[in-house]
């Protein structure tokens, strides 16, 4: 007994088509997607290493850092830090270590 398909030459080159089709339009935006949350990941441990390393972080501490999200366009998310206001980032103090500058 044989059991056959019925799957035509056409019909498979008509398939490929449209997956080639599909990849070309859905494998950007689930790029975008999952660059987007990884960054997202990213950004939450690093939070959460941040409560694990200072004592009673604020807000301002835990929110020093952002993500800059990927596009369809632009397939690359990055998590920096924010800008101080002024001068050198108190973030900068910690990371390197030592005493604490004379403020004003």
């Amino acid at each position: 007994m044989k059991l056959t398909a019925g799957v035509s030459p056409s019909d498979l080159r008509r398939l490929v088509s449209r997956l080639r089709e599909v990849e070309r339009k859905q494998m950007p935006y689930a790029t975008m997607l999952a660059l987007n949350a990884t960054g997202e990941a990213v950004l939450e441990e690093n939070r959460t290493l941040m409560r694990k390393v200072f004592d009673r972080p604020t807000r301002w501490t835990l929110n020093a850092f952002f993500l800059r999200r990927a596009t369809k366009r632009k397939p690359e998310a990055t998590v920096e830090r924010k800008d101080a206001p002024r001068g050198r980032h108190y973030l900068e103090v910690e990371e390197r270590g030592g005493t604490r500058p004379k403020t004003g």
